[in-house]
């Protein structure tokens, strides 16, 4: 069969019903320079006919389902129609041409978008992608019986697209860390250049947590109320009642924030001591009852105190735990039950864990705040090993955060 490079030769107006294609990105933000890797899936769904024009049908015996070639197309943050690139086979991994999709199966190919167009801009990409399938032909439309004739002395092309998705170039800031001052309520944020801004927020006795809550790339703060299982927080780092707030848990949950399903929005997740278990919720608190979670799983031992990070960059929040007995960090990659991906040795017994991204490459790493000296110390990877960052800061009883303040 003839090979076809170029839409402008695919047959106008033939699809495949059968064959259906989605348009996945590895993740929603990523930052200048980075590979863009997108995967295109399709999938054969059933044995429908082919239907040419509205009009036309062709038998399901007649028609290979092969992926032939795929083409993106983008749109730019300013509005601009970047230029269509043509898959020539340097993309994918060969075999490229003609693999056959039975019914009930799919096949996928992957590309580094970034790598066929110039996405120096930030902002939201609009990506598109066509697919085209191979069909044995051309197809002949017979009068005299009123069908389809197929006739082996050549090719067609049918060419299906795929849903458009949107994807994000975006410049991080380092994040840095917190204390709050639980028994008065007073926040110290500390900024890239080590000053503090210190402010009150929530009740004294409330538990702090911080989040990205409306996605604008700033983590402000947050606070759990044991006494009635409320979420409380702010859109802003500054002194002032809360900007929404919702029921949530028990009275001995643990609170967490992330973003679980890689939206660029942080929501609430709460890790429940008595059974090991994790309620994540992907829905924003919006001054109702937050209902049932989203994901919950079982995940570690009694004892084990929980916090959060997005420790493999894939731009989703994965749970982590620390043994403080034995100074244990583990996590896994997925919201599931199951035995760590990773783990390793870190601080002491009495240190309190967390996770930012501390040099801004989009993944997090280990920090603890060791309150027998009033004192942070950071590692840059998350593995076993001294500190790469060290500093003093509050005093033994305050409780650490971490986040993109948005405070310089």
């Amino acid at each position: 069969a003839q090979k076809i490079r170029s839409l402008d030769n695919a047959a106008e107006g033939i699809v495949n019903p059968r064959l259906r294609a989605e348009l996945f990105a590895s993740k929603r933000v990523y930052r200048p320079g980075e590979p863009i890797l997108l995967t295109t899936l399709v999938r054969n769904i059933s044995t429908e006919t082919l239907i040419v024009n509205n009009r036309l049908d062709v038998g399901d015996a007649a028609l290979p389902g092969d992926l032939r070639e795929v083409f993106f197309s983008v749109k730019a943050p300013s509005g601009a129609q970047l230029a269509m690139r043509v898959d020539q086979n340097a993309t994918y991994a060969p075999p490229d041409d003609f693999v056959t999709v039975t019914a009930g199966n799919f096949v996928s190919r992957v590309a580094d978008l970034a790598a066929l167009f110039p996405m120096t801009a930030q902002g939201v990409y609009e990506v598109c992608a066509t697919y085209e399938n191979a069909l044995v032909g051309p197809m002949e439309y017979d009068t005299g019986r009123n069908r389809m004739a197929v006739r082996n002395v050549g090719a067609q092309v049918a060419r299906n697209e795929t849903p458009c998705i949107n994807v994000e170039v975006k410049a991080f800031g380092a994040e840095t860390v917190g204390l709050v001052e639980a028994n008065q309520a007073r926040w110290y944020l500390r900024n890239t250049a080590g000053l503090q801004t210190v402010f009150f927020f929530g009740n004294p006795g409330d538990v702090p947590l911080a989040g990205d809550w409306n996605g604008d790339g700033t983590t402000t703060v947050g606070m759990f109320r044991p006494s009635d299982g409320f979420f409380y927080a702010r859109n802003s780092n500054s002194q002032g009642v809360a900007d929404f707030a919702c029921f949530a848990g028990n009275p001995d949950d643990v609170p967490i924030a992330g973003d679980w399903d890689g939206d660029g929005v942080d929501t609430l997740g709460l890790y429940r001591p008595v059974n090991q278990t994790f309620f994540l919720f992907n829905k924003v608190c919006n001054n109702t009852p937050m209902g049932a979670a989203a994901l919950a799983f079982v995940f570690g031992d009694a004892g084990d105190e929980p916090f959060a990070g997005d420790f493999d960059d894939d731009g989703r929040t994965e749970v982590a735990l620390h043994r403080a007995s034995t100074g244990l960090v583990y996590y896994r990659n997925t919201p599931t039950t199951g035995v760590a991906d990773a783990s390793f040795i870190w601080g002491n017994p009495s240190d309190r864990v967390l996770a930012g991204d501390w040099v801004a490459d989009g993944r997090s790493t280990v920090g603890l705040f060791r309150r027998a000296e009033a004192r942070f110390f950071l590692r840059n990877s998350n593995t076993a090993g001294p500190a790469d960052i060290a500093f003093p800061m509050g005093v033994a009883a305050w409780l650490p955060v971490a986040g993109a303040w948005g405070l310089g």
